[in-house]
């Protein structure tokens, strides 16, 4: 019998299809990077991460590999354990933009 992976990390980016979380509906994005903030049971709370960094915490390009200038936005959803553990996983997101992430995120982890 095969062992389940084992969920993600707090700091782990994340690469997930919007219309899998509900963000942007009029204009769901394919391949967003979105960082993970915690898990609970079977959900794993995450932030997406937009080119638009008037809010949130500003990410400068180049920060790690597969992860292009921008920010994480100051809100948050969740998705199904079992999607997020199969969703391609791009680096983990280090300090110190990890820590204001988790300072800002709505609603908390």
């Amino acid at each position: 019998m095969g062992s389940d992976p084992p969920p993600p990390i707090a700091g782990e980016i994340l690469i997930i299809d919007d219309i899998e979380t509900g963000l942007s509906p009029k204009n769901p994005k394919r391949n967003r990077p979105y960082v993970v903030v915690g898990c609970a049971g079977r959900r794993v709370r995450v932030m997406p991460q937009t080119t638009n960094t008037r809010n949130g915490v500003g990410v400068p390009g180049g920060t790690m590999d597969g992860l292009g200038e921008g920010g994480f936005v100051p809100c948050s959803t969740t998705i199904r354990l079992s999607l997020a553990v199969h969703c391609q996983c791009v680096g983990h997101l280090g300090h110190p933009y990890l820590a204001k992430v988790l300072s800002q995120a709505r609603p908390k982890p």
